[in-house]
């Protein structure tokens, strides 16, 4: 099931934003905060979020009164109230005034003043653990992708991120000299969010997975599982973490009573293991099958990549020099040609070797795609070699065929 939520009530709104209905809108008095809830009430949203903002210029205390409003009139309206308020002087006033979900950890230690807001209130914390640290990577032109990412996430957005491969180095020139604070910076909060988060587990506060996917680095699918890998790191035990993901998701927008559990009477929305993931959380990826609303449904029939989507995947493992993301796509016997007919290599597990040493010897290989035709079945990719010593770049048409789900065959012309 799909939740949603309107515009963002803010007390802040970037200028990217300042666009004609826009997706965070600024309010500057408590007026304006009602009128804008209202607004939203007959669009029956899921819930109202806020975006409490503090700037130089701007302190907590100073918009206090908008958040009070947003949520008062929300409440009114049968709507719960997520607010995005980082700062622990924000967060605790989101509360005072009767937030019922927070949003991304808190930056600073905790307190016991915090932890009993947040249980006089009932509220919810959705810890969000791993989306500042992909900003950084992503500044420092550094972005560390796991397996899941090249496996589950859209390739597209994906390999935009290999694009910074071929732009001018001025680009990150802004960012350079300020790696090193940004890292020791990164590093101290993301220490703080981990003891928070263990912290609120033990006094038996609802936590609630989330990975704010969308933002710059944190891809949708495949960070869920970096996600859980953050809260096992940050001592929360498997049996916390799988009800982070089930009937706290459930709870966080009062839904328990639906779904989130299996019990009689919820709805039967199950996915089905072939390990126990109490041992380990590995066994969230060994998916036997899924049932929606007691239908049972084969996991690979549930979302069939298309033919760019498979070109695009071994496209982003060639760009990352990663093997196996790379011959992931590929079916067992591959054929690999020089076109027309001219066979250069024949199944997954002959032509690996020499991909693996490519990768391995050439760590700087680069392919620029600069131009895509689809057609069925059928992929053709204008791709940009650069990479290779002596050589600026060379240029090449790949055609991919694919049979079955998979890359069956590749003609390369040179």
């Amino acid at each position: 099931s799909l939740y949603m939520t309107g515009p963002l009530v803010s007390t802040y709104q970037p200028a990217a934003f300042q666009i004609e209905d826009p997706p965070i809108v600024k309010v500057t008095s408590k007026e304006e905060a009602i009128a804008l809830v209202q607004k939203q009430v007959p669009l029956k949203p899921d819930f109202i979020k806020i975006w409490y903002i503090v700037l130089p210029t701007q302190t907590a205390e100073s918009t206090y009164e908008i958040v009070e409003a947003t949520i008062q009139e929300s409440h009114k309206n049968g709507l719960q109230v997520a607010v995005h308020a980082t700062q622990l002087n924000t967060a605790k006033l989101a509360l005072k005034a009767g937030a019922d979900i927070l949003v991304h950890s808190v930056d600073d230690p905790i307190d016991e003043d915090f932890i009993a807001l947040l249980k006089k209130n009932n509220a919810r914390y959705v810890p969000t653990l791993m989306v500042n640290r992909k900003y950084i990577e992503i500044f420092s032109n550094n972005l560390k992708i796991s397996m899941e990412d090249f496996l589950y996430s859209n390739p597209t957005p994906l390999g935009s991120f290999f694009d910074t491969a071929h732009f001018p180095e001025k680009v990150f020139e802004p960012y350079v000299n300020y790696l090193p604070q940004m890292h020791q910076r990164l590093a101290t909060q993301d220490s703080i969010r981990a003891a928070n988060l263990k912290l609120l587990t033990k006094h038996d506060i609802i936590i609630s997975t989330g990975t704010d996917a969308g933002n710059i680095g944190t891809l949708h699918a495949s960070s869920y599982y970096q996600e859980l890998d953050l809260m096992k790191a940050a001592g929360l035990s498997n049996a916390e973490i799988l009800a982070a993901s089930t009937i706290n998701g459930a709870k966080l927008l009062g839904k328990e009573s639906e779904f989130g559990s299996i019990e009689e009477g919820k709805a039967a929305d199950l996915v089905v293991l072939n390990a126990n993931p109490l041992e380990d959380l590995e066994a969230l990826k060994d998916i036997q099958f899924v049932i929606k609303k007691g239908t049972v449904f084969a996991k690979d029939s549930i979302l069939i990549d298309s033919p760019e989507q498979l070109v695009q995947q071994q496209l982003n493992g060639y760009n990352a020099g990663n093997i196996d993301a790379f011959l992931a796509p590929y079916s067992e016997d591959v054929e690999i040609y020089n076109f027309p007919n001219d066979i250069t290599g024949k199944g997954k597990a002959n032509i690996r070797p020499q991909y693996e040493s490519m990768f391995k010897n050439l760590p700087d290989l680069h392919c620029e795609l600069t131009n895509r035709m689809v057609y069925k079945d059928t992929v053709i990719d204008y791709e940009r070699i650069t990479g290779i010593p002596n050589r600026d770049y060379f240029e090449a048409i790949a055609i991919y065929k694919i049979k079955d789900g998979r890359i069956a065959k590749v003609y390369f012309i040179q």
